[in-house]
This record gives C-alpha cells, structure tokens and sequence, in this order.
C-alpha cells in the first residue's frame, strides 16, 4: 500500500469540499445523456486515508512494493504489544457497546532482564547504569521486600522510566509488605507492587503476575498494580493478614485505578484481625474486557466488605466473586460480586456469605447502571433476620439480565429499575420483568 506519488500529488491533504447528496457511481448513458460519474479528489482522498490508516494504526510501514499490506493488519494477533482492546465511547449505547483496538506500540528488545532476587532489587530500587526502559522478567519466582520501615513500593515504572513490561509464563514477582512494626492506633501505610505513581503514562504490561503479601500492625491500603495503563494477561494474588485498631482501615486491591486491561485476573483476601476490612479484585478501573476479579474477607471484627469490582466502567465478559466468612457474629459484612460500575455487558457477578451475621448482605451485580446480557447471584446461607441475598440490588437500565442458579436467597431483583419491563417469559423469576416481581422500584 502506498499514498499517491505522481507528480501532481501536494503534500497535504486538501479541505473537504461541501458535501452533496450520497450516490453511487455511473459509467454514464451516451444515449440517455446520463454524465458518468466523475471520481472527485476528496473521494479518493477518503479511501486512501481510510486504508492507511488501518495499516499504520497496526504499527506497520507503509510499502509500495506489497499489496498485501492491508491483510497483514487485519490479522495481527491482538497478543501483540499495544493491541490492547479499548472501548470506544461515542458507540456506547445503553448497555451495548464494541471494543476497537488502540494502536500498536512497535517491537523492542529487553533492554533489562529479571532473572533473580538481585536484578528485581536493582529495578525496584532504580540502580544507576542500567537501562530500564524495556524489562523482561524471566520464568521463576523473584522477590522483593518493602515496608513502613523501607519503603512503601515494589517497582515505580515512572521513577525507572520503564515503558514495557514482559513476563515469561511461569514467571511470578513475589513482594512481602510490612506496614507498622509495633501496635499503633496512628500506624497507616499504603502499599503497591507495581505502579506508576502518580500515573497517567501510556505504559505497557504483558503477562506479569505478582503475589503480594502484606503483614504487620495499623491501617493499610494494598495494591499489586496500581495507576497502570494497558495490561494483558497479568494476574494479582493479594493477600493481608495484618492487625487493625479503631478507627483503622484495611484497603486491599489486585488492580487499583488502572485502565485497558484485558484477560487480567485478581484474587485479592483478608485473613487478620482487621477491625474495618474493605478488599477489592478490581477497583476504579475503567475499560475491561475478559477479566476475573475475586475477593474474601476472614477474621474482621466491625465490618466486611468484600467485592470482585467495584467503582469501574466499561466491562465486557468479566467474572466477579465474592464472599464473607468466618468473620465476628457482629460484624457488617456485604459481599458484591460486581458493585458501582458502569456500562456492563455479558458479565457475571457471584457473592457468597457464610458467616451468621446480624447484618448480612450478599448481592451478585449491586449500584450499578447500563447492564446487558448480565447474570447475578447472591447467596446467603446463613439465613435469618438482617441477612439478605439478592441477584441484583438498585440497578438501573438494564436489558436482558438474570438471576443464576442457584437462585438468590432473599429475592432476585431488589429495588431495580430498566426501561423495557415485562420481558419474555413473563411469568419467569429467571428474567427481569416487573410482571414477575423482577426489576422494580418496592
């Protein structure tokens, strides 16, 4: 494929003239003295800009020499680096929308390579005489310690100038967090193993896994990546069994405020005597496409929160899971599988709560708006007074959704409202429809 490179061609593209009426073309009709159809400068500019792009946009050269240029484009894996699938807001409708491609970034060699405890120190730490701008961590378990008393972060991709991030299969970054040392009602640290502080960089990250573990006295805020930008097949096991006061929280996410993440996994758990537990899969993340979010709360003493996302938006053909257990008989718990998100399409939402709280709540998909093709299911099985489990709770516009089985405990649709009632079957619980005690405002 090549732009136009005769001789008469100017070297910038020309205003649009006035649009006309939309046709097709003629050959024309001496006989009918029907004027063929005469391809205008614009037309063709259109289409030629119309292929390169698709070409370009895919990180390849434009070549004269093949005409095959265009094909190549369209079937390049989307593993490659950069092709990450990004949702493309002027097509959102309510609930439906279509995932297009955001454009490549070219292929580089490792400029650093993790391949033992010593190289992720030296990248972690930003040691002088190395370039760390393209890293490779290699097949293995490498690790890292941080803490209150050293540092409150794994790898800072900003402060290292790194720009990628490739991980071998198999290869696994394992980061031990202290947070207070001694017991201290004022003791508070937050947590992260890889980020991009304060973010807003177009980094990339493919197929890092991190296992973050986080222990030690005070309140805690923890994530494994946090403020990052488009991720592939990365994975966050976040586990925190450290001890909380009054007034204390526990924060605990695999992804915090990251964005463009695709086949992205994280199970995220609390197993300390934490007064005031909060643990989030994914949260404040906006645009994922095939992710699996997971979180458990165990031991918290006041209140449980535990939600497989939670404050995200634009989420296709996601899985979230949640559940409470074995916490303190007074304790609040709630367990959402996907909560306060936006435009959700094809996703599944499952929360479980086992301990026999006076306050319980287990919602699949709870707050949210713009649901399409979504399944919800929240199982109580403690049952009693102040212990409710419910497929969906104070959704709004949604199309097309259902509750799971097993069904819920408590009820299907809880205080939810969408703008087409009485889908078919009508008379079916399975389905939101007001006819059947669905979606609806009681």
């Amino acid at each position: 494929m090549h732009r136009i490179d005769h001789p008469t061609a100017v070297p910038s593209q020309p205003p649009a003239e006035t649009a006309g009426h939309p046709g097709f073309f003629t050959s024309g009709s001496p006989m009918s003295e029907l004027t063929a159809t005469i391809v205008t400068a614009d037309w063709a500019n259109s289409v030629q800009e119309e292929i390169s792009s698709v070409i370009e946009d895919a990180g390849i050269s434009l070549d004269k020499t093949n005409n095959r240029q265009l094909l190549q484009a369209l079937n390049a894996p989307i593993s490659e680096p950069g092709r990450i699938p990004n949702l493309d807001a002027s097509k959102i409708t309510t609930g439906i929308f279509s995932i297009e491609r955001i454009p490549t970034l070219p292929a580089i060699m490792p400029t650093f390579v993790v391949d033992s405890n010593q190289a992720l120190s030296d990248w972690g730490w930003n040691a002088p005489g190395n370039d760390y701008s393209h890293v490779l961590i290699k097949r293995g378990t490498w690790s890292l310690a941080i803490g209150a008393q050293v540092r409150t972060y794994g790898i800072d991709l900003n402060r290292s100038g790194t720009k990628a991030v490739t991980g071998e299969p198999g290869s696994i970054l394992a980061i031990e967090a202290v947070s207070g040392m001694t017991p201290s009602p004022s003791e508070f640290s937050a947590m992260r193993g890889l980020s991009s502080y304060p973010g807003g960089n177009d980094e990339f990250i493919e197929g890092v896994t991190i296992n973050l573990t986080v222990s030690g006295y005070g309140g805690m805020e923890a994530s494994a990546f946090k403020t990052l930008r488009n991720l592939i097949r990365c994975g966050a096991s976040v586990v925190y069994s450290g001890v909380s006061y009054a007034g204390q929280s526990s924060l605990i996410s695999g992804f915090w405020d990251c964005r463009n993440l695709r086949s992205c996994n994280a199970y995220a758990s609390q197993i300390g005597a934490a007064l005031d537990a909060r643990v989030f899969g994914f949260s404040n993340c906006f645009v994922l496409d095939a992710c699996v979010g997971g979180a458990t709360t165990n031991n918290a003493t006041a209140l449980a929160l535990a939600c497989g996302f939670t404050n995200s938006m634009y989420m296709q053909s996601c899985i979230g899971n949640a559940s409470c257990n074995s916490n303190a008989s007074g304790a609040s718990e709630t367990a959402y599988g996907i909560a306060l998100s936006s435009v959700l399409n094809g996703c599944y939402g499952t929360a479980r709560n086992t301990t026999a709280s006076t306050s319980s709540y287990a919602v699949g998909i709870a707050d949210c708006d713009s649901l399409t093709c979504c399944v919800g299911t929240g199982i109580q099985q403690a049952a009693g007074a102040g212990r409710f489990g419910y497929g969906f709770s104070r959704c709004r516009t949604g199309f097309a959704c259902r509750v799971g089985a097993p069904a819920s405990t408590t009820a299907t649709f809880n205080n939810c409202l969408m703008a087409q009632a009485n889908l078919s079957p009508p008379t079916s619980n399975d389905w939101a429809n007001t006819a059947a005690g669905g979606w609806n405002m009681s």
